[in-house]
Formats: structure tokens, sequence, C-alpha cells
């Protein structure tokens, strides 16, 4: 599993968030459209509302609405996991692609802020040197 999410990673979703912050990606293809950004976002929220739950900070119930709403947005993956290999496959299969969009968005943000701060190290330098 480590191998796998470092592959992923660092020779995926790392080189990929680069190539569109470049310009150079497509403006709306593949992981980026709106809807996958949406999920994204479910994502991001289940798997981080699970640890609030666990600290009673948060309820568990809103835990529940939140992996319907993650199921109801992957239900087409999940109809094709749920047809080739049953559906205990399926949610397992949908709930392991949650992960896939926690570490694909933080890699896009961590590129997105590294672009940034080049481009600010960049913008601090040439003024300086006037």
């Amino acid at each position: 599993m480590a191998n796998l999410l470092r592959t992923e990673i660092f020779r995926r979703a790392l080189p990929w968030s680069r190539l569109v912050l470049s310009g150079q990606g497509g403006g709306h293809t593949l992981n980026i459209r709106p809807a996958e950004r949406w999920r994204a976002l479910l994502a991001m929220a289940f798997l981080g509302g699970i640890p609030l739950a666990l600290a009673t900070v948060a309820p568990w119930w809103l835990e529940i609405v939140l992996l319907a709403a993650v199921l109801v947005a992957n239900r087409k993956l999940l109809a094709l996991f749920r047809r080739r290999r049953g559906l205990p496959f399926a949610l397992g299969g949908v709930l392991f692609h949650q992960i896939y969009y926690l570490y694909a968005s933080v890699a896009f943000a961590w590129s997105w802020l590294a672009l940034r701060v080049v481009r600010a190290g960049g913008a601090s330098c040439s003024s300086k040197a006037r």
C-alpha cells in the first residue's frame, strides 16, 4: 500500500498537477472537470470528518450523510464495480477511491502553493536587482 501511494503521488498526482498548472494539461479534462472537483470536496469532507466524529466533535449522523452523498456522487463507479465484482467490492472500491481524491487534491494544492512561492521568490529577486 505504501509503495502504491508513493507511486501514485510522486509519479502521477504531482506531475499531473504541475502539467495542469503550467497550462499544458487542458482546462476541463479528465479528473479536473467540475463534477470531479465536487467529488474531491465530498471526499475531503467525508474523510476529514471521521476523526472529528471519533473525537465526538462532530455528530456521526453527519458522516452518514456525507457517506450517502459520496455514494450518490460516485454512483456510476459504484454500479460498474457492483456489476463486475459484487456489492462488497463496489463499496470498498468507492471508499478506496476517496483516498485518491484526497491525495490528488493535496498534491494539486501543494503544486499550486509551490508555484506561487517560486513566482513570489522570482518577483522579489528581480525587484531587488533593480
